[in-house]
């Protein structure tokens, strides 16, 4: 309390003690002061309280730049897993850029290998026409020969008839004259009929030749046709009289005889299986068979 009433030169210093022990330290002011108008130059109290303000404040910058170095941590791992993730990208998107111009190159080929093969196609569907054609002017050739020999075969017996009716009125001079000469003529009208078919089975020879060329089974088809007029015409001239002895690529007509019974009447192709009938009315069924040449 004395120091309360006391009065303090200027500059004067005084340490006082408060009842809770804490300490104040003071200073007289201009033209000397008294305790309460004196100056204050340090208070414990005070102090006190500004350095648990300070520590406070350094413990929470400390925490707060621990959260910072955490939040700057993670950050920098984020950003290094954004870096190899924009790494990964770039690459899948070179990978897909590689894919995509192999995947047009691919197409592109494709693409040339659809139209090749539309073009192959079209050429084959051409020469299957070409085939089917030729296949076709064969067969027609060959039906041709078998007729032509069918009817050389008739102009034949036609030619046997007319033998056989000269050789019966031998007798009659006048008679047997004009028998005779239209015999011969009838003879070489049967003469010029084996050299049609013989034209004809050459011309379904050619076109045989000229559908191997398109194709393999026009071949066989008209080589079969081809042969089957050969075989017509031989296996007829093998079983009927010598007077229709008709060879294709070249033969000849003997003279006629008077055996009426051996003369060939007629040649039926029945579904493959040749049906020829003599003047006795004997039929002989030949079937078609190739021959091994």
């Amino acid at each position: 309390m004395e120091c309360l009433q006391s009065t303090f030169a200027r500059g004067e210093l005084v340490i006082s003690k408060n009842t809770l022990g804490k300490f104040t330290l003071r200073v007289g002011a201009l033209g000397g002061s008294n305790y309460k108008d004196s100056t204050v130059v340090w208070d414990e109290v005070t102090a006190q309280k500004l350095i648990t303000k300070a520590e406070t404040a350094a413990n929470n910058a400390n925490a707060k730049a621990t959260e910072a170095q955490a939040s700057a941590n993670t950050a920098a791992s984020h950003l290094q897993t954004s870096i190899d993730k924009a790494r990964e990208a770039t690459r899948a998107a070179d990978t897909a850029n590689t894919k995509a111009r192999e995947a047009t190159r691919a197409a592109d080929t494709a693409n040339t290998k659809a139209r090749e093969a539309s073009v192959s196609a079209s050429t084959a569907n051409t020469k299957a026409n070409e085939s089917a054609s030729s296949a076709s002017a064969a067969s027609n050739s060959a039906r041709e020969a078998l007729s032509a020999a069918q009817t050389a075969n008739s102009k034949a017996a036609a030619a046997d008839k007319s033998a056989n009716t000269a050789n019966t009125k031998a007798t009659e001079a006048s008679v047997s004259a004009g028998a005779a000469k239209a015999s011969e003529t009838n003879t070489k009208a049967s003469e010029t009929a084996a050299k049609t078919s013989e034209t004809n089975a050459k011309a379904s020879e050619t076109a045989a030749k000229t559908s191997e060329t398109n194709a393999k089974e026009s071949e066989k088809l008209a080589k079969k046709y081809a042969d089957m007029a050969h075989e017509v015409v031989a296996e007829a001239n093998a079983i009927s009289y010598p007077a229709i002895d008709i060879i294709v690529g070249g033969g000849s007509v003997p003279e006629p005889s008077s055996d009426a019974d051996n003369f060939v009447a007629s040649v039926i192709d029945n579904r493959g299986v040749l049906e020829v009938t003599k003047g006795n009315n004997k039929t002989t069924k030949i079937p078609f068979v190739k021959n091994s040449k």
